[in-house]
């Protein structure tokens, strides 16, 4: 199994994994939606798909079921469950991806370019999307899209494309359904002050990223596009806490997991949680729980 911890270098992968696959594309005045088959068996060292950085999002259907499996979304690791046919995942292509599996691949992608979706909602009787948000894990079955797989499976897998129109419908009309479950509106203005719900999710996708890591207000700032003073008074309107706050009740909850489920002595999980003096952790987790990390830790282990 590859190192959560680090991401498989993306030169070391094919840049584009669906190079000779079936595939259908549908063109608009600023880029391509294209729909691919990837089928492949696994090799002695498993299944690696990379896909690099871009400002494109991807929609990956799963046709069989797949076992569990590891995925980098930029520099973040997760670890699948098990996934049954149908299952579906959009992802943020901004920071690149990278899949590692030991199992047989069969599943269709639907590449999304955001000049191209742009283009799409220039058409007449188009709504508007602000952008695509990614899923952030898989799904299971959206009922209108497992209607639409076998179509789009059929029309990709024609060899003569003899109908090339009607697959190109399909295709449009299954970035149209996900757009509009899972594209964010146009932003209204807002209040003096005030964060809109994609920079909220991203603050917090930033302040949650790596919480060993030593982070600055003004690098979660500069993520969302705001200064300093602007972000720090939009996130308490928003979240009810400062982002210190915020990201101290994330290590202390990472800390009550790692106290449950691990043997780890209480140094380091203090080191993991992103504390660099035990002192200082046990104070916190004390004012927090009302009990030290040890005693805590004896009253709540669950290996």
């Amino acid at each position: 199994m590859p190192d959560p911890k680090h991401r498989p270098a993306l030169s070391a992968v094919p840049v584009d994994p669906l190079a000779d696959v079936p595939e259908i594309h549908a063109p608009t005045a600023q880029g391509s939606f294209v729909l691919s088959r990837f089928r492949q068996a696994p090799e002695h060292d498993g299944v690696q798909l990379a896909r690099p950085p871009e400002a494109a999002h991807v929609l990956v259907v799963q046709l069989t079921d797949h076992p569990a499996h590891d995925m980098w979304m930029g520099r973040r690791h997760h670890r699948t469950a098990d996934l049954s046919a149908g299952a579906f995942h959009l992802m943020d292509l901004s920071g690149g991806a990278v899949v590692h599996t030991r199992s047989a691949v069969n599943s269709l992608h639907l590449y999304i370019p955001e000049g191209a979706l742009t283009a799409l909602e220039s058409e007449p009787g188009v709504k508007a999307w602000a952008r695509l948000q990614a899923t952030g894990e898989w799904l299971p079955p959206d009922p209108l899209l497992s209607h639409l797989t076998p179509l789009l499976l059929a029309a990709v897998e024609d060899p003569s494309q003899r109908d090339l129109l009607f697959g190109q419908h399909l295709l449009l009309s299954t970035v149209a359904h996900i757009a509009s479950r899972h594209g964010e509106r146009p932003a209204r203005r807002l209040a003096p002050g005030r964060l809109s719900g994609r920079q909220v999710r991203l603050a917090q996708d930033v302040l949650g990223a790596d919480l060993g890591d030593s982070l600055s207000l003004t690098e979660v700032a500069s993520a969302c596009g705001l200064s300093v003073s602007h972000f720090a008074r939009g996130f308490k309107i928003a979240t009810g806490s400062t982002p210190h706050a915020w990201r101290q009740a994330r290590r202390l909850a990472r800390a009550r997991d790692l106290l449950a489920t691990s043997d780890l002595p209480l140094a380091e999980v203090a080191l993991a949680c992103g504390f660099a003096e035990q002192s200082y952790f046990t104070r916190l987790f004390k004012r927090e729980t009302g009990l030290t990390p040890g005693l805590w830790r004896r009253e709540n282990r669950r290996y």
